[in-house]
């Protein structure tokens, strides 16, 4: 018998906070849950002086979650002008439940 596959989407939304070590002002045109709305014309933009080198974003889900992947989208994507003129991340750093790993492209 053939193997039936099924197409997984993620939750539409799932219970939780986006915390961020700064945002650039006026935050509300910067603010981190931007990371997740699944548009591409807003994002989190951090507000520390020089290149952003250490800010973070933080994800708290109000239960746990099993997540098997995990898509970063690199740089300001509402157009290419804006990702040409905006800085990227170089390095990124992911913990989940107290685990450490690092990823680099």
């Amino acid at each position: 018998m053939g193997e039936t596959r099924l197409a997984l989407r993620p939750p539409r939304s799932m219970p939780g906070r986006v915390t961020a070590s700064s945002t650039l002002a006026p935050v509300d045109a910067y603010h981190p849950s931007y990371l997740f709305d699944g548009r591409l014309d807003f994002g989190w933009v951090e507000g520390a002086k020089g290149l952003g080198e250490g800010e973070w974003v933080g994800v708290h889900l109000d239960r746990p979650a099993e997540m098997s992947a995990l898509e970063i989208w690199n740089g300001y994507q509402r157009s290419e002008d804006h990702f040409r003129k905006n800085a990227r991340a170089r390095k990124v750093s992911l913990e989940a439940d107290g685990s450490a790993s690092r990823c680099s492209r």
